[in-house]
């Protein structure tokens, strides 16, 4: 069937015999947890932030704004649109002029303004009449310097009343053969969406990774790390691979993301 499982690989040498165990992550197994997050890419080199912001104002129903920007306002946003909008409220600098900010990384603590931010910008656009939509909460998180274990992943996916997505900072370059340009939080270099897990065969957990960069397959860390890529454009990694120094090497997050 399509149930992952966990495998014993051994491979010998010139230096001897070693062992690796891992996860064999299977796309779209039958007894993944996953929420219903679309894929999106980011499209500047720094702006995988903004683009999980992006996939979690999808996720929670809260609208772009930059039609009715472009509609109402004169502002020329068209060029990036979504992206352009978010980075725009969330560091008014770039005076809505998204190649401003086309090299501009976030900080965490600006991760979680654009997720407090964004929406309140919406919630004005809808009292204005620029766009016809409900009211929209705010979204909070709370920052962690480190990975989240097995089990604070299945407590934020299988959130009631609704999964919560988690965002990870992680180092993929040198361990995976890619260099990121992102220059985030403490130690991170690039950030990425935690959108489900599934429990595998011996204890181990495989996740499912929304990545925001678009990588050629010959330089694709998650191909190069035993993981695969799902049909709808997200990946399926051992836990322990993605978190370990010598893989994604997960060193940041934010978690219970959820309307305030």
């Amino acid at each position: 069937g399509n149930k992952s499982k966990r495998y014993t690989l051994t491979a010998s040498g010139l230096g001897g015999v070693s062992e690796c165990t891992a996860a064999i992550c299977r796309p779209d197994g039958k007894e993944e947890k996953k929420l219903g997050i679309k894929q999106a890419y980011q499209t500047q080199n720094y702006w995988c932030w903004i683009t999980c912001g992006q996939m979690i104002f999808d996720y929670y129903d809260v609208p772009s704004i930059a039609d009715a920007y472009l509609k109402n306002a004169n502002q020329k946003v068209e060029q990036w649109g979504f992206q352009c909008v978010i980075i725009t409220v969330v560091l008014p600098t770039c005076g809505w002029g998204c190649d401003k900010c086309a090299w501009r990384g976030g900080w965490f603590h600006e991760q979680l303004k654009m997720l407090d931010e964004y929406p309140k910008k919406v919630n004005e656009f809808i009292d204005k009449g620029w766009i016809k939509h409900a009211k929209v909460k705010p979204l909070g998180g709370t920052y962690v310097e480190r990975a989240l274990t097995a089990d604070e992943i299945k407590q934020e996916i299988d959130a009631k009343p609704k999964g919560r997505p988690i965002i990870a900072g992680v180092k993929p370059g040198a361990a995976a053969g890619v260099v990121q340009k992102a220059g985030l939080g403490k130690g991170s270099s690039h950030v990425v969406l935690i959108t489900g897990y599934e429990q595998v065969e011996g204890g181990a957990m495989c996740i499912r990774v929304n990545d925001p960069w678009r990588y050629e397959p010959a330089n694709d860390p998650y191909l190069k790390l035993g993981g695969t890529k799902n049909a709808d454009g997200s990946y399926s990694i051992d836990y322990d691979t993605f978190t370990g120094k010598q893989g994604m090497d997960w060193v940041e997050s934010i978690k219970e993301i959820a309307p305030k």
